[in-house]
């Protein structure tokens, strides 16, 4: 959740609870607030990890498929002078 929605959030929770609670309910009103946010913020912090993680991860893999490619192209030209060598010698 970006920066000002989570404080327009906040906000709107404190300001209903502050007209109809006591100084003890607000406090932990704004307890609860903090620790959502912290949570928010964890989550957050963790889709990006795990967004770059995904990206090195892809990189990875198109590196892998192409050298995969290169091996089966390398090994299709292998067996045609194998087949050629092969033809000769009979």
């Amino acid at each position: 959740m970006p920066a000002m929605l989570r404080c327009i959030y906040m906000y709107i929770i404190v300001a209903s609870v502050s007209a109809s609670c006591n100084p003890q309910q607000l406090a932990r009103v704004k307890a609860e607030v903090r620790r959502r946010e912290e949570t928010i913020k964890e989550k957050q912090q963790f889709l990006e990890n795990e967004i770059e993680n995904n990206a090195e991860q892809e990189k990875r893999i198109s590196i892998a498929e192409r050298t995969a490619a290169r091996f089966r192209s390398d090994y299709q030209d292998a067996e045609t002078q194998r087949v050629q060598f092969h033809d000769e010698v009979i």
